[in-house]
């Protein structure tokens, strides 16, 4: 409907103006925006973002930033914005492991050592500079005496040597969605599983095993399911082989 009021806008406006390099910079334009249009998921992130983008920009400490600063702040891919921490946890009502990391961090392992903890939501967002954040939240809380080992898988999980066996979950081939053509320099999986502990440890570690960079990444579980939204970098290492990490992924799935 947008398409054709724009076209009837166009031709209005007087003779000869709608061309057919016109058409063709409106087709282009409609069908790059068919996707978002046909993901609510999308418009509301975009909402969202400007709503945040709009609240920064009229912050004071923002205004005083030098001007290639502000463009680099606008520019960050994600949605979310960052702190100023290396890596904090919180153990209030539940535990919370927030992390910004420039080098990468072996997500895989970090998680595999806590798989014995339900994640509530994991937000994972590409800052610039190459920097990335990680916010991780899991049902509940931990005991006191437990937080100095937390902190040392933490510590750990800077080093991407290390590895840690994993439970394998049960996620059927229907479960994930794939799009590699999400944006022309990001891919996506979309994950809608039974909640299992571990289960994207699991994915992690996979993805580790390939080099596949997560650029950034929404995980939350409702009525007892797993919903996960990843966005991949596409740097060769995931669309080529996507059959090979949807196998490994769906192992136990073939095995059954």
């Amino acid at each position: 409907m947008l398409y054709v009021v724009t076209y009837f806008y166009i031709s209005a406006v007087g003779k000869n103006i709608f061309n057919s390099s016109t058409s063709s910079l409106l087709r282009q334009l409609y069908i790059q925006s068919l996707p978002a249009f046909e993901n609510e998921e999308f418009l509301n992130e975009s909402k969202r973002r400007i709503t945040k983008q709009n609240a920064i920009k009229n912050l004071e400490k923002y205004k005083e930033l030098p001007s290639n600063l502000q463009k680099k702040i606008m520019y960050i891919a994600s949605n979310q914005i960052f702190n100023t921490y290396i890596y904090k946890i919180i153990n209030e009502s539940q535990l919370t492991i927030r992390i910004i990391r420039k080098s990468p961090l072996n997500l895989g392992y970090l998680l595999g050592k806590l798989e014995f903890l339900n994640i509530d939501s994991m937000n994972i967002f590409k800052l610039y500079d190459n920097k990335k954040a990680f916010d991780i939240s899991f049902c509940e809380k931990v005991d006191s005496e437990d937080l100095y080992l937390i902190e040392e898988i933490i510590k750990d999980s800077f080093d991407m040597s290390k590895t840690t066996p994993t439970k394998t979950p049960l996620i059927k081939r229907n479960d994930i969605k794939i799009d590699c053509n999400h944006t022309a320099y990001l891919a996506s999986m979309h994950i809608i599983a039974k909640d299992q502990k571990g289960l994207f440890a699991y994915v992690a570690r996979i993805f580790d095993d390939f080099k596949v960079e997560i650029e950034s990444a929404k995980l939350h579980t409702l009525n007892g399911y797993a919903r996960d939204l990843i966005l991949i970098e596409k740097n060769g290492n995931f669309c080529s082989k996507q059959e090979e990490i949807v196998n490994l992924i769906c192992i136990k799935e073939q095995e059954e």
